[in-house]
């Protein structure tokens, strides 16, 4: 049953999810500012500096259960992509590069994620992407 409590989650799982997500916006990597990752959780730049200092700083992490939705799906979809492309750095362009499919219309992971930011369309894309593993 899905109760959106995140009482159950550890801090090290909320600490983890931020690093990883800092991680993978890097510019070598997602290249997503601090500006467009908070678009992409639905929250305030300063919310998610604030989230990525207090993980810094070893500090207590609170995060509402659509924020560790949000993470949850960014995670599986970089799974996705990985599992999807033969190599590290090809899962990283197809983020970043249009895409001519049907479903992302000339447009990349990136841009889809920026423009559509509701868990739904979070979804959409993660079930498209696993739909090309099958």
């Amino acid at each position: 049953m899905h109760t959106n409590d995140t009482s159950e989650i550890t801090q090290k799982h909320l600490a983890s999810s931020i690093e990883w997500l800092s991680m993978m916006s890097a510019s070598d990597r997602w290249n997503l500012t601090d500006d467009e990752v908070a678009q992409i959780l639905g929250i305030d730049t300063g919310d998610y500096q604030d989230l990525k200092y207090r993980v810094a700083n070893r500090q207590a992490v609170v995060m509402t259960w659509d924020l560790v939705e949000r993470v949850s799906l960014l995670f599986s979809i970089s799974q996705s992509l990985a599992t999807l492309a033969p190599t590290d750095k090809l899962a990283l362009d197809w983020f970043n590069k249009a895409n001519s499919g049907d479903f992302l219309k000339e447009k990349s992971i990136k841009n889809y994620l920026l423009m559509h930011t509701s868990i739904t369309d979070f979804h959409t894309l993660n079930n498209y992407l696993k739909s090309l593993i099958r």
